[in-house]
C-alpha cells in the first residue's frame, strides 16, 4: 500500500510540475490592430475602413502552451461583452511553436455582427486562445493603433461640398462657399485651369460646423481661363468628401452694350405703329430690381423686357434684350435712334451675380449715352407722329357780293398732303337761317394739300362775310397723310372770313315808294316833273342802291 501511495503521489507531483512549467496566462502574447483603408485616423472606424489586421506575436511559455493551438478574434461593441464576429465560430490553427500570425477581419463582417452599433457606437477587440487540447482558454486584450482605448464608429460626413461657384458659373477670385453639418478636420482645394495650370492650397480658416462658410482663397485666377475646382473635406474621423465643380469661368470685366438695332424695314411709321428694337450686350446680363429702359431721340421711352440668347445655366440672363417702341403723337424724327439706355430701378449685372455671395458682381454703370452701333446705323426709320390738320379755307373768287345762282370757288387747305379713302369732304357754310353745304369727292383729294370745290349761292342765303360753319366727312372714309396718320380734328385754322369778304345777297330789290320834289300843281306839255323811285331790299326792306342796265 505504501508503494502504491508513493507512486500516486509521484504522478500527482509530475502533473502539477508540468502544469506549472507549461501553463500560460497570455503574458507573452501581444496583439496589434491596424486599420485597413485610406484616410484612416487614430481612434476611429470611418467610411474608408475596409477592415482590421490582427498581428499576433507569441513568445516564451505561451509559445509552448499554444503550440498547435487555436485562436479566434472577437469584437466588443459599446464596451460590452466580447461577441463572435458575424457569428463565426471557426477556430484558426496556430501551428507548432507559433511566434507570429496575422488575420484580417473585414468591415462587412463587423457590421453584420450581432449588436453592431453603427455611427456613434464604439468598437474594441479581444482574441480568444486555446491550446491544442482546447484548454488554457484566455481572452486576450489587443492594442489599437495609436494606443486608442477603443474605436469610435463614424462612417458618414454630412456635407454639400462647394456651393459657390457652381459648375458653369463665373467668379472673380478664388473664394468659394461650402456647406457642412459637422466639424471639419481639414480642407484641401485645387484649381486646375484649361491653360494647364494647377494650384492647390490647404485651408486654415475656421469652418462652420453647421451651415455655410465662405472661404477666402489665396490663389490668383486668370481672366479668360476656365477652371475645375476640386475640394477634399475631412471630418474628425477622416471621412473624406470630394467635390468637383467644373467649367468655372473667371470674369473681371464689367458688361457693356455692343449694339442697338431694329428688325423693322426702312420706311415711315405713323402714330400707333410698333417698332421692335434690341439691345445687345457683350455678356449675359440680368436687370435686377428693375427694367432696361431705352430713351429714343423722340424723348419717348420704352422698356426692353424680352430676353433672347439666354445663358444655358440661368435663363434669367441673356445677351439680347428686346422691346417695342410705339410711335406717339408728336414724334417727328427723320431717323430713329436711341439717345440713352438706363434702368428703371435696380442694377444691371452680368453672370458674376450668381456668385455674388463671394464677390461684388460686375455691373453696367447707368445711364449709357454713347453707343458703338445705334439703330440708325443699320436701318432708316422715319417717324411721322404729326396728324394732318386743316390750316385754312380760302377762295379764288374775288371779294364782293354774290346773289342767287352765282358760283363761289372755295379751297380747303391742309397742313400736308392728304388723301380721302372714300366718300366726300362736306363743307358747311354760314348762310343765314339755313346753313348750306358743298361737297368735294374723294376722287378730288388724292395726295394733295388742297381740296377745291364750288358753292352755288342759294335763294335765301345771306352773309355779310361768308364763313365756315363746319367741315366733316361722309361716306365712311378717312383723311390720312402719307404715313397713314388720320386727320381727327376738323377745326379750321384760318376761317374764310379772315382773308376774304364774300357777301351773299339773294333778296330781289323792289320799288318801295315813288315820290317827287316838284311842287304840287298843274303842269302842261313840256313841263319837267321830278320823279323819285325809292328801291328797297324786298318789301319793307332797307333802301338799297341798284344799277339799271340798258
Amino acid at each position: 500500500m505504501k508503494v502504491n501511495s508513493k507512486i500516486i503521489y509521484l504522478s500527482i507531483s509530475i502533473f502539477l510540475l508540468t502544469s506549472i512549467l507549461f501553463g500560460a496566462n497570455g503574458d507573452n502574447i501581444a496583439t496589434a490592430i491596424t486599420n485597413n483603408g485610406s484616410y484612416q485616423k487614430t481612434g476611429y472606424m470611418n467610411s474608408h475602413t475596409t477592415g482590421f489586421t490582427f498581428t499576433i506575436t507569441i513568445s516564451g511559455a505561451d509559445q509552448t502552451t499554444y503550440s498547435n493551438g487555436f485562436y479566434l478574434p472577437y469584437v466588443i461593441f459599446n464596451s460590452g461583452a466580447a461577441t463572435l464576429i458575424n457569428s463565426n465560430t471557426s477556430l484558426i490553427a496556430l501551428g507548432p511553436s507559433p511566434s507570429s500570425v496575422s488575420v484580417t477581419v473585414s468591415d462587412d463582417n463587423l457590421e453584420n455582427s450581432a449588436g453592431w452599433p453603427g455611427n456613434g457606437g464604439t468598437v474594441d477587440f479581444q482574441v480568444r486562445f486555446l491550446d491544442a487540447s482546447f484548454g488554457n482558454e484566455i481572452f486576450h486584450d489587443v492594442t489599437l493603433s495609436g494606443s486608442a482605448t477603443e474605436l469610435n464608429v463614424d462612417q458618414s460626413f454630412s456635407n454639400w461640398g462647394i456651393q459657390d461657384p457652381g459648375t458653369n458659373e463665373y467668379t472673380k477670385n478664388s473664394d468659394f462657399r461650402i456647406y457642412v453639418n459637422e466639424s471639419v478636420d481639414s480642407l484641401h482645394v485645387n484649381w486646375a485651369g484649361d491653360d494647364g495650370s494647377s494650384q492647390s492650397e490647404v485651408i486654415s480658416q475656421s469652418i462652420n460646423s453647421s451651415g455655410y462658410t465662405t472661404i477666402t482663397g489665396g490663389i490668383t485666377l486668370t481672366e479668360g481661363v476656365t477652371y475645375s475646382i476640386t475640394s477634399q473635406l475631412f471630418d474628425n474621423a477622416h471621412n473624406r468628401a470630394a467635390d468637383v465643380n467644373s467649367n468655372v469661368g473667371v470674369d473681371l470685366t464689367n458688361p457693356s452694350i455692343s449694339s442697338l438695332s431694329s428688325s423693322e424695314s426702312p420706311g415711315t411709321y405713323k402714330i400707333g405703329d410698333n417698332i421692335s428694337y434690341k439691345i445687345t450686350f457683350d455678356d449675359y446680363v440680368y436687370p435686377s430690381g428693375g427694367s432696361l429702359t431705352a430713351t429714343f431721340n423722340t424723348t419717348n421711352t420704352a422698356t426692353a423686357t424680352t430676353a433672347s440668347d439666354n445663358w444655358s445655366i440661368n435663363s434669367s440672363y441673356a445677351t439680347e434684350w428686346s422691346g417695342s417702341f410705339t410711335v406717339q403723337e408728336g414724334d417727328n424724327v427723320a431717323n430713329l435712334s436711341v439717345s440713352q439706355v438706363t434702368m428703371s430701378g435696380g442694377t444691371l449685372y452680368d453672370k458674376t451675380q450668381t456668385t455674388s455671395t463671394l464677390n461684388t458682381a460686375n455691373f453696367l454703370t447707368m445711364p449709357v449715352t454713347s453707343f458703338t452701333t445705334n439703330i440708325n446705323d443699320g436701318v432708316s426709320l422715319e417717324l411721322d407722329g404729326v396728324r394732318p390738320t386743316i390750316t385754312s379755307v380760302t377762295s379764288s373768287s374775288p371779294d364782293g357780293s354774290y346773289s342767287e345762282g352765282e358760283v363761289i370757288s372755295l379751297t380747303v387747305n391742309f397742313s400736308e398732303s392728304v388723301s380721302l379713302s372714300t366718300g366726300s369732304l362736306v363743307v358747311t357754310l354760314e348762310t343765314g337761317d339755313t346753313d348750306n353745304t358743298f361737297t368735294i369727292p374723294a376722287s378730288d383729294i388724292i395726295s394733295s394739300t388742297t381740296a377745291v370745290g364750288t358753292y352755288t349761292v342759294n335763294a335765301g342765303d345771306v352773309s355779310s362775310a361768308l364763313s365756315i360753319s363746319g367741315i366733316a366727312l361722309s361716306g365712311g372714309g378717312s383723311l390720312t397723310d402719307a404715313a397713314g396718320n388720320v386727320l381727327t380734328s376738323f377745326n379750321v385754322g384760318t376761317d374764310l372770313s379772315g382773308p376774304h369778304t364774300l357777301i351773299l345777297e339773294t333778296t330781289a330789290p323792289v320799288i318801295g315808294s315813288i315820290t317827287s320834289n316838284t311842287s304840287a300843281g298843274t303842269y302842261g306839255i313840256g313841263s319837267e316833273i321830278d320823279v323819285r323811285l325809292n328801291i328797297t331790299n324786298g318789301t319793307g326792306g332797307a333802301n338799297e342802291t341798284v344799277t339799271l342796265s340798258a
